[in-house]
């Protein structure tokens, strides 16, 4: 078999063998598509790299966004953003909200080797890796990590003032 054993003991371990799909031929970690009955999809190649228990918490991570039905709130978010790009803050709330959609999939995994996956994840991406579907690397993945490290720290949401402003003068 093409998946490492690591991997599908941690999908039957979760009995998530009929939800998820095995991409060979697109790097990209694991991700979450479909809006009605939502699945997951898993590139042995980039998760080869990370031990059963960081294959474990991604695959719960994703199994919670397929519970949540979040890529048809990931749509409409982005559809929102696209009608009223005129607005100066609607970047900065869908920013927000798919932080909070990923925060929110966080919990309950093993916070220690969630952050694991995602710095190894991240790391092979920095080396040139292209990997498809791994939420905000860049923008929340220093506020994941850190959620992750100490979940009691509260999660300081930052505004841009200026575009607070700038959208009140718009109405």
């Amino acid at each position: 078999s093409l998946v490492p054993a690591h991997i599908m003991q941690s999908v039957d371990k979760l009995g998530l063998r009929t939800k998820v799909d095995f991409v060979t031929h697109l790097p990209g970690g694991a991700l979450t598509y479909g809006f009605w009955e939502p699945r997951i999809m898993v590139s042995p190649s980039a998760l080869a790299s990370c031990t059963p228990q960081e294959c474990t918490a991604i695959l719960q991570h994703e199994a919670r966004h397929c519970v949540a039905r979040d890529p048809l709130r990931m749509l409409a978010v982005t559809v929102a953003q696209r009608l009223w790009f005129w607005i100066p803050l609607m970047s900065a709330l869908g920013q927000w909200y798919r932080t909070s959609l990923e925060l929110a999939a966080d919990q309950g995994s093993d916070g220690t080797s969630l952050a694991g996956a995602l710095y190894k994840l991240h790391t092979l991406q920095k080396q040139g890796m292209p990997l498809h579907g791994v939420a905000c690397f860049g923008a929340c993945l220093r506020t994941r990590i850190t959620q992750l490290a100490h979940p009691q720290t509260p999660w300081e949401v930052t505004f841009p003032w200026q575009r607070m402003v700038a959208t009140l003068g718009i109405f």
